[in-house]
């Protein structure tokens, strides 16, 4: 009898630490999908490659977007705004267009419906106005 009824609570009790398993599994591979693109930008940059360079930072801004990381999303954004700005970011000395890789994000942004201040943020920006940090 009790053997049995301890059994059927361990048992009931498998699931729920089977979900808790893949819940912890899910944020760390968020985690390295964050790292990953970081760093895979970092090689990009340094290796001179602008067209990977670009897809590893949209790749950044989505996976940013997704886990509702908006002030390392809004530091990435400011980031290009200041390239944009000065011209001396990764994204110009790669040959790439700083406003043309915002409107990119911005673009995912309204796809998503995600993040709607910063959205709303980056599209003064890209008619003019300056960037504010969301932080």
């Amino acid at each position: 009898g009790s053997v049995a009824q301890a059994q059927a609570r361990a048992l009931a009790k498998v699931p729920a630490a089977q979900h808790m398993t893949a819940l912890l599994r899910a944020r760390d591979d968020r985690a390295a999908s964050r790292t990953h693109a970081e760093t895979s930008m970092a090689v990009a940059r340094a290796l001179g490659r602008g067209n990977e360079y670009r897809r590893w930072t949209m790749c950044l801004a989505q996976c940013l977007a997704e886990q509702g990381m908006d002030r390392a999303l809004g530091e990435l954004c400011e980031d290009l705004v200041k390239d944009m700005a000065w011209g001396a970011g990764a994204a110009s000395s790669l040959g790439l267009s700083p406003r043309g890789m915002l409107e990119e994000i911005a673009g995912a942004l309204a796809s998503s419906r995600r993040q709607p201040s910063l959205l709303a943020q980056l599209r003064e920006t890209l008619r003019g106005s300056s960037f504010l940090s969301t932080s």
